[in-house]
């Protein structure tokens, strides 16, 4: 069943992860600065949460691979990251903060691939790929979410007559608080998922879905870029382009479902040739838009296709009859990579390049999407 009670408890945790884990992001960068550190170093807070999660969720993959608990990893994570997400309250200096960045990402590689592989083992192959979909939904809602919290928590603090800094840190304590009800929900995950044997996975075989999953984590980490390209090329206001973010996320709730249906009804690969297609085709006309309208919608499909992805990849790798763990594994480690890659390429092109080419990353990876999904298929 779609919404059986583990199934329902795991939407939970993504949502009620989601919005602990989202709700400090936006003013984590505002509080760092307050310690000193630079453009570099506060960029570096995402590289290092992103290259450690990657890293650790091969290992948890092999883990429950070779037959450990998937529950534990998820428990063991969460109660560690409420416990970094505590020392916000009391950190002193930047590298206390980048130390607690790298430690919420290795709880992050424990966490959320193990509570894939639950969905997918919880979940029949007729509606596997929505079930994940509805996963990644409750926690993109989770995330929309914690803008409202946000907002609140300092509004109050501002009533109450805190500081800048001491609103900051209540922010912190509202996050921890909601990251403990994580912990604690993970408590009620009883139920029997479909049997994996405890085995060795064996070598590593490459698989053509992780260099695509490698070039959409880029494209989708591309979003600072594209902002400030709006901002300075059609002028358009910040809170003009959070308004517009907002509606295309809600659109994008109902997209990555509509996606999901096709691969659980005509399969993966069929699937995947609806979202590649139009990715590449926006991707290449994107810097050749000199009409705002049309520019943002070359940025919407993009952003809906690759949103699209991210389910059915996973989808993929849970119907690998053996070593799921592994595949889950790669293929988050893959996405992380490439989330910490796109920003880097795109800043650089962004700041060599002019008019409309200053955002040709986009085209760049885009490109990349067809020789890989070829080999997919041929596969």
């Amino acid at each position: 069943m779609l919404f059986s009670r583990e199934l329902l408890l795991l939407y939970g945790l993504a949502g009620i992860g989601m919005i602990g884990g989202s709700l400090f992001r936006p003013i984590l960068p505002i509080f760092t600065r307050a310690f000193g550190a630079t453009g570099f170093e506060i960029g570096l807070l995402t590289s290092g949460f992103m290259i450690a999660r990657a890293f650790v969720s091969i290992g948890s993959g092999k883990l429950i691979d070779l037959g450990y608990s998937s529950r534990k990893l998820i428990r063991i994570g969460f109660g560690l990251v409420v416990i970094l997400t505590f020392f916000f309250l009391s950190v002193k200096s930047y590298l206390g903060i980048l130390l607690i960045r790298v430690g919420q990402g290795i709880c992050s590689g424990m966490i959320w691939p193990s509570a894939q592989i639950m969905v997918g083992g919880f979940s029949e192959r007729g509606y596997r790929t929505r079930a994940l979909s509805i996963y990644q939904i409750t926690g993109r809602i989770g995330m929309l979410l914690s803008r409202g919290i946000l907002i609140g928590i300092l509004m109050i603090g501002t009533r109450l007559g805190y500081s800048a800094h001491e609103r900051y840190r209540l922010v912190f304590l509202f996050a921890a608080i909601l990251l403990m009800g994580g912990f604690l929900e993970s408590w009620f995950l009883k139920g029997k998922e479909k049997e994996m044997e405890p085995k060795d996975a064996g070598g590593f075989h490459f698989d053509p879905i992780l260099p695509i999953a490698f070039i959409m984590g880029g494209l989708l980490s591309l979003q600072s870029i594209a902002i400030l390209y709006f901002n300075e090329q059609f002028s358009i206001r910040p809170v003009d382009i959070v308004a517009i973010l907002l509606i295309m996320d809600l659109v994008i709730l109902v997209t990555t479902y509509l996606f999901s249906f096709i691969a659980d009804r005509y399969g993966v690969k069929p699937a995947l040739l609806f979202i590649i297609i139009p990715c590449v085709v926006a991707g290449l006309g994107f810097p050749f838009q000199r009409i705002a309208s049309l520019s943002l919608l070359f940025w919407f499909l993009t952003r809906v296709t690759v949103t699209g992805f991210i389910p059915i990849a996973r989808s993929y790798a849970t119907a690998q009859k053996s070593g799921v763990g592994m595949s889950i594994g790669f293929l988050n480690m893959a996405t992380n990579l490439g989330a910490v890659v796109g920003p880097a390429l795109g800043g650089i092109i962004y700041d060599q390049l002019w008019g409309g080419f200053k955002i040709a990353s986009y085209s760049i990876l885009s490109l990349l999407l067809p020789i890989f999904f070829f080999w997919l298929r041929r596969e």
